[in-house]
């Protein structure tokens, strides 16, 4: 008994020792095994044709890298572009919005309600301007951490190869040792296969409809900086109903008040029923309906990941949430 009972006190010290090692670079263990789940089947089946395991994997890395890395960078390029054009021109004055410009009509409506139209001259303004002064405050936050970034993509890229070659093994090791059936384990893995996969495909899927309808929506508006409203509208459509409008909303306002209001109207017609119906018909069938879990839920979970994980929480929040009720799930069958 005396040393079962030491054997545990060594057992936790050296768990939490091993958890302290690996606690700045959690992120990229995730996304290691994130990766690693999503590309695990074309890993099998360029596997079976090869039958050389790290070759495999290390083809299947390269795709990774192919298909998501060279396409954000090209695409932070182009953003910080935009970034630095927008902030030169609301620097410069060259979108404030003055009485002359507004419809009489909606400038008397607001005066007769007794709002300070010269207020909210500022207010909008200063909000266009804070919210391009938010993004190019990030970019030049990723720029000067562009090491630790560095540090941080090696450190997944490194563990992906051994996550894809090895997969099954940690996996089955990992079964053998935890203190739970082995069958309820599978059933825990398998729903944080299927939720992760669930939900990386449907937020990755409406971001990219929403952002790019947002693009060329406003490209046609001939909206200046329309690539970088895309893609903050993809950015914000993380969070589920209310994402892209924090973008338009904004910018039609800014329109009707600058007295270009056909395509304030036309944005705001489009907003609603056109970028936003994306998010109501696509999100609950590719997120909701495959997770079981609510709307609501999925909203509350992704704003907690976000605020506790950063970026990478609006993968982890839907993950927790899902698992929380699977385990709650399994032990209602075990107790039954």
């Amino acid at each position: 008994m005396k040393s079962k009972n030491a054997y545990f006190i060594i057992l936790a010290i050296t768990t939490i020792l091993f958890s302290m090692l690996l606690i700045d670079y959690l992120i990229p263990v995730f996304w290691a095994i994130i990766f690693s789940i999503l590309f695990s089947p074309f890993y099998n089946w360029l596997n079976k044709r090869t039958e050389r395991p790290s070759l495999s994997s290390l083809i299947t890395i390269f795709v990774i890298l192919l298909l998501v890395i060279l396409p954000s960078i090209l695409i932070l390029g182009a953003i910080t572009n935009e970034v630095f054009k927008i902030v030169s021109i609301l620097e410069s004055g060259g979108f404030e919005i003055r009485s002359s410009s507004i419809i009489p009509s909606i400038e008397n409506a607001i005066k007769l309600i007794g709002l300070n139209i010269d207020d909210i001259y500022k207010q909008l303004n200063q909000f266009a301007y804070s919210l391009s002064q938010l993004t190019y405050t990030t970019l030049i936050r990723i720029t000067e951490n562009i090491f630790s970034f560095i540090v941080s993509s090696l450190i997944m890229v490194y563990l992906l190869f051994f996550f894809l070659k090895d997969g099954e093994n940690i996996i089955n090791n990992c079964i053998s040792v935890f203190p739970m059936d082995d069958d309820h384990e599978r059933y825990l893995l398998d729903q944080f296969h299927q939720v992760t996969k669930v939900t990386i495909k449907g937020t990755f899927i409406v971001a990219f409809a929403q952002g790019f309808l947002g693009f060329v929506i406003l490209s046609i508006l001939n909206i200046q900086g329309a690539i970088l409203w895309g893609f903050l509208m993809a950015l914000f459509s993380i969070l589920p109903g209310i994402g892209t409008a924090i973008v338009w909303f904004p910018i039609t306002i800014f329109l009707i008040y600058s007295g270009m209001w056909v395509q304030g109207l036309i944005l705001l017609f489009s907003g609603l029923f056109i970028i936003g119906l994306v998010d109501n018909l696509l999100r609950p069938y590719l997120i909701s309906k495959e997770t079981s879990l609510p709307d609501y839920l999925v909203l509350l979970t992704t704003i907690g990941g976000i605020s506790l994980f950063g970026i990478s929480g609006f993968v982890i929040g839907p993950i927790i949430a899902s698992l929380f009720i699977s385990i709650w799930s399994l032990m209602k069958k075990i107790n039954a």
